[in-house]
């Protein structure tokens, strides 16, 4: 956990922003539900418990049930006496084991997490069998990735990743979370090799990394949904780009909840510097 501006506080009122990861698997996502237990009930109840009052905590993206996270960002505003070290201890001290704040930064008041947000990155994790040999599962990864028993052409999953990137219409890949436009633009798609599996040289590990400016629902694990598709050989890229050019096209079903993560989250301004820079 790093917080690089602990100066103390006055007590009153402040906005901060904080960057968090989670292990999704006991979540049903991240915004809060009425009958259960999500990573924004999870965040909101350990605050209360630090402050003393109830305060809504943005973020800058909501994701599925099962979803994790290494860089999600948060935000909210508290009242707090001490530094911001002891704010993101104390606040780490009441969350359950699978959550944790990794920092703490002061921003200005009128900071949002989601409205203020250039780009988010997710990743996607696949393993996959290196030859064509009797499947076998690998269980210490199964929570943290889509097992696909079968060898997957990477060349031609970056070629298909290649179509579903620039400004365009991705309505074929889901829809906006606020019942907007589907227009999105997506600056970076593509597959790579991971390290192998240790203790199983059989297994493959694939990584699918995207970068867009927002992101409909679901639209990342179609992405994949369709990429491995190709990998398979199930898709041709010309049916990719039929698809992808289509108007009303038959919306992919969404590849497994478990293997993605939302990994980074940038702004103009990143938030460390961002209540310097405002006070500048």
């Amino acid at each position: 956990m790093r917080v690089r501006n602990p100066d103390l506080t006055t007590g009153s009122r402040q906005s901060v922003a904080a960057r968090v990861a989670w292990d999704g698997s006991s979540f049903h996502g991240y915004q809060r539900q009425p009958n259960a237990f999500t990573v924004q009930e999870a965040l909101e109840t350990a605050l209360y418990a630090c402050v003393g009052t109830r305060v809504a905590v943005a973020a800058a993206g909501r994701t599925d049930a099962g979803v994790h996270a290494t860089g999600q960002v948060i935000g909210a505003h508290v009242s707090w006496r001490h530094s911001l070290w002891d704010l993101a201890c104390a606040w780490n001290s009441h969350l359950p084991g699978s959550v944790a704040i990794l920092d703490v930064h002061r921003v200005p008041e009128d900071f949002h997490p989601r409205f203020d947000a250039l780009t988010r990155t997710y990743e996607y994790h696949v393993l996959s069998h290196r030859l064509p040999t009797a499947p076998r599962r690998w269980p210490l990864q199964r929570g943290a990735c889509w097992y696909v028993p079968v060898p997957l052409d990477l060349r031609g999953m970056n070629q298909a990743a290649s179509l579903l990137t620039g400004t365009r219409d991705f309505g074929f890949l889901g829809a906006a979370p606020d019942g907007g436009h589907t227009v999105r633009t997506v600056l970076k798609a593509c597959w790579e090799r991971n390290p192998a599996v240790r203790g199983n040289e059989e297994l493959q590990a694939l990584r699918f990394t995207v970068t867009a400016n927002a992101f409909l629902f679901r639209m990342v694990r179609r992405m994949v949904t369709l990429t491995v598709k190709v990998g398979r050989r199930q898709l041709t890229l010309a049916d990719l780009r039929s698809l992808r050019d289509s108007v009303g096209g038959v919306t992919p079903g969404p590849a497994p909840a478990n293997g993605l993560v939302l990994s980074r989250v940038t702004y103009a301004t990143p938030i460390s510097d961002m209540w310097k820079a405002g006070k500048a």
